[in-house]
């Protein structure tokens, strides 16, 4: 027995490195082949971002088009303009109005594309409770789409380890977004049925007013979309530190 204490006393202290999110402890071989599946999102969440830009620039656009028909339309009232003159800006409200929705519809493509990527290399990472479906269709469910794809990505980051609030400041700016620009354009009657010159003034500066809220808050939504698109690459889709992908292991 005072062998035995001796020899205990004797013994090197082992040091354990601390846990770190996202890093596989050497020679996990079974981490190492779930790594070595992973494939990147990079490219997919680039074409993602560019096309929110093109979205953010298309409803820029729109809010110009919005002031160009309402300067015209003064113009007309006050005899400084032909009823062509108006068509013409009617004309830009409507082809704005058209690339608003081609882009919409690209962007949420893209972004489902993006997020069954990243779903999947979470799935092969052994992540828990991360659907790949949810992450790809989420995104087209009526009013599902304000939380579905996007708690989809938050979970495939924090299963492995990662912070899910810049996916959620870009979540809370999506909604933020679709609630002030529907609220803005609460009470907005259609020129069409305007009874006076007031009532066209009224629904050309609310037309314009929602097309300004709405072109702010997609600028701010696609900032906070790149920054949450950066960090689910980093956490989700990119090797862990200490990984060898040309040896296809773990680092020892």
């Amino acid at each position: 027995m005072l062998h035995a204490a001796a020899a205990a006393r004797t013994q090197p202290a082992i040091n354990r490195p601390a846990f770190q999110p996202n890093t596989a402890p050497a020679g996990y071989v079974e981490f190492a082949s779930s790594v070595s599946a992973l494939r990147s999102s990079r490219g997919r969440g680039r074409v993602a971002i560019v096309i929110f830009w093109l979205s953010t620039i298309a409803f820029g656009l729109a809010a110009l088009a919005a002031w160009s028909r309402r300067a015209k339309v003064h113009d007309f009232l006050d005899g400084q303009a032909t009823l062509d003159d108006v068509d013409k800006a009617d004309g830009l409200v409507v082809a704005a109005s058209i690339t608003q929705g081609i882009t919409l519809v690209l962007g949420g493509v893209a972004v489902a594309i993006w997020a069954r990527r990243v779903a999947k290399n979470a799935v092969a990472r052994r992540a828990f409770n991360v659907s790949v479906g949810r992450a790809t269709f989420g995104w087209f469910v009526p009013v599902g789409n304000w939380w579905m794809g996007f708690s989809s990505v938050r979970a495939a980051v924090t299963q492995l380890g990662g912070s899910g609030q810049s996916v959620g400041a870009w979540q809370g700016a999506f909604l933020f977004a679709n609630l002030a620009t529907w609220l803005a354009s609460l009470g907005t009657r259609s020129l069409d049925v305007a009874q006076s010159t007031s009532d066209i003034n009224n629904t050309l500066n609310r037309l314009l007013v929602t097309s300004l809220i709405a072109f702010v808050l997609l600028f701010l939504t696609a900032l906070l979309a790149m920054r949450a698109m950066r960090d689910v690459n980093r956490v989700v889709c990119d090797p862990p530190p200490g990984y060898d992908s040309q040896a296809g292991r773990v680092a020892s």
